[in-house]
C-alpha cells in the first residue's frame, strides 16, 4: 500500500473517531475503525477495535473471523482459534475452514481434519475446505485420500496441485519434505488478507 492509501485510510479512521465519540454504542463503527487501522497496518490498535465492536455486539461472526485474521497475522493461533470458535455457526463453512488453519498451524491435525469437514458438510463444493482437508491429511501421511481432496477442491473450481505432481515418478506415495516443498512453492492462500469486501 503507497502512502496516498495509508494517507486515506488515516483520514477515514479519523473520521470513524469522531462518530464514536458521538455515538459509542454502534458497534459498525468500532468494525469501520478496525478496517481501516488494519489497512494502516496498525494491527494492536485493529484487535482492540475489534474487540471493543464485540463488547457491544457478540454475536457479529464477520467480526469475530476478522478479529481471527488479525490474531493469526499477528502469530497469536490460540487467540485466533478462540476468535474463529466465536465464529462458528450451523452454515457458516468459512468460520471451519478458518478454525481448521489454525488448528494445523499448531500441529493438531485430527482436529483440523474434522474442521474441514464440518466445511465440507455444509458446502459440499466448497473448493477452500477441499483444499485445506487435503493438506491436513497429506501432512497427517493419509496419501490416497488427500490427492482424493484435492482433485475434490480442483473440480470445485479452485487450482490446487494436480495428483500428479504429489507422486513420485514411481507412482509411490511422496515425502512430507516433498509435499512441503511443494507448498512453500505454491504459496497457496489460507486464510484471506481482510474480509472487509463480503462485510454485510
Amino acid at each position: 500500500m503507497d502512502a496516498v492509501d495509508k494517507g486515506v485510510y488515516g483520514v477515514g479512521a479519523a473520521l470513524i473517531r469522531k462518530a464514536i465519540e458521538a455515538n459509542p454504542a454502534v458497534a459498525s463503527y468500532h468494525v469501520d475503525l478496525a478496517h481501516a487501522l488494519e489497512h494502516q497496518g496498525r494491527l494492536e490498535e485493529t484487535v482492540e477495535a475489534y474487540r471493543r465492536a464485540l463488547e457491544i455486539d457478540p454475536g457479529d461472526a464477520r467480526a469475530h473471523k476478522n478479529l481471527g485474521h488479525v490474531l493469526n497475522v499477528l502469530d497469536r493461533p490460540a487467540e485466533a482459534e478462540a476468535a474463529f470458535r466465536r465464529a462458528l455457526g450451523p452454515d457458516d463453512m468459512e468460520a471451519y475452514n478458518y478454525l481448521a488453519v489454525v488448528l494445523k498451524a499448531q500441529g493438531r491435525l485430527d482436529e483440523a481434519i474434522e474442521a474441514c469437514r464440518r466445511a465440507i458438510r455444509i458446502k459440499p463444493d466448497y473448493a477452500e475446505g477441499h483444499v485445506h482437508l487435503a493438506d491436513c491429511l497429506l501432512l497427517d501421511g493419509q496419501f490416497e485420500e488427500g490427492l482424493r481432496e484435492y482433485e475434490g477442491g480442483r473440480a470445485s473450481g479452485t487450482s490446487p496441485c494436480p495428483a500428479a505432481a504429489w507422486r513420485s515418478p514411481n507412482g509411490t506415495a511422496p515425502t512430507r519434505s516433498a509435499r512441503r516443498s511443494w507448498w512453500s512453492a505454491s504459496r497457496v492462500s489460507e486464510i484471506p488478507s481482510s474480509f472487509a469486501g463480503t462485510r454485510p
